[in-house]
Formats: C-alpha cells, structure tokens, sequence
C-alpha cells in the first residue's frame, strides 16, 4: 500500500508543478488559483495518510518544516 501512496504524492506533487505554472501565466485569480489551491490540498492528504501509516518521520518532518518556513517566510507572490 505504501508503493501506491508513493506513487500518488509523486502525481499529485506533478500537478501541483502544473497548476503553478497556469498561476504565473495567467494570474492569481478564478480558476487557476482555485486549482492551485485543490491541487495543494491532494498534496497536503496524501502527506497526512503517509503520517499516519508512519511513513514519515514526524521529527525531521517537524524540524525541516521550520527551517524551510524561515527561509521563505519573506518571498513574495
């Protein structure tokens, strides 16, 4: 099961890839920040089900979290 959970964050991370490059073309507004924003959320569940089938180390998850956050909190759109 865990293969196939793999295999979907892989698509879902593509889509995301996809739905970013439509906001830089076309803008943040409508349909293609819509998309944008069900595209992370297929990301952020399928995370989720790998957390909860311990397929994840919640501490480096936790820590590289924060480092990444404090690196980028300042980018704009």
């Amino acid at each position: 099961m865990r293969f196939n959970l793999y295999v979907k964050l892989m698509e879902e991370c593509g889509e995301v890839v996809q739905a970013c490059s439509k906001v830089l073309k076309r803008g943040r507004n409508g349909v293609e920040n819509q998309n944008l924003s069900e595209e992370v959320g297929d990301v952020l569940a399928i995370i989720r089900l790998l957390q909860s089938k311990d397929a994840l180390d919640p501490v480096v998850v936790g820590e590289k979290l924060k480092q990444t956050y404090e690196k980028y909190k300042d980018l704009e759109l």
